[in-house]
């Protein structure tokens, strides 16, 4: 058995492949968690993993009564650079092209689930695909034809996650 299932039996892999912009993505996202479309972190990552999982278009979506803290540590550094639309934006090191970081926490019957989307500028806005012919850019749950169906509780309350 591999050191990344030794404890747990489960091995971590992001919640969602794509870039979480919006609240309403935050919304659609936490309700395909709540109803098992797409799964919990349900953990935090170990140092041997965190090469692989602290990657552009990676997104997390984790529970603070599954983990035991509100705290994710992915052994990486991060430059505050400000609050926009609930969500705290932070990027790695100085570099303005290095990798970003987009956290919101929101909580839903008493429980507060902090989602996490790494993502470099690049990759977060369209770009020309010269071998596909078109304009390619990380996907978010609200451009996803999986998230349409989803609907959303006007009962969650948004708090930005400090």
């Amino acid at each position: 058995m591999s050191s990344s299932t030794k404890s747990t039996g489960v091995i971590l892999r992001p919640t969602y492949i794509g870039l979480i912009e919006t609240e309403e993505d935050a919304c659609l996202l936490l309700t395909a968690c709540l109803s098992g479309v797409v799964p919990h972190a349900p953990r935090y990552p170990w140092r041997n993993e965190l090469q692989n999982l602290v990657r552009s278009g990676h997104a997390f979506v984790y529970a603070d009564p599954a983990t035991g803290t509100g705290n994710w540590d992915d052994g990486e550094e991060w430059e505050y650079l400000r609050d926009e639309d609930g969500f705290r934006i932070e990027r790695q090191g100085s570099s303005r092209d290095g990798l970003h970081k987009r956290s919101i926490s929101i909580v839903k019957e008493g429980v507060t689930h902090h989602m996490l989307s790494y993502y470099i500028l690049v990759d977060a806005v369209e770009s020309y695909s010269e071998e596909a012919g078109v304009l390619k850019s990380l996907e978010r749950p609200s451009q996803d034809p999986n998230f349409k169906a989803s609907q959303f509780s006007n009962a969650l309350a948004f708090r930005s996650r400090m």
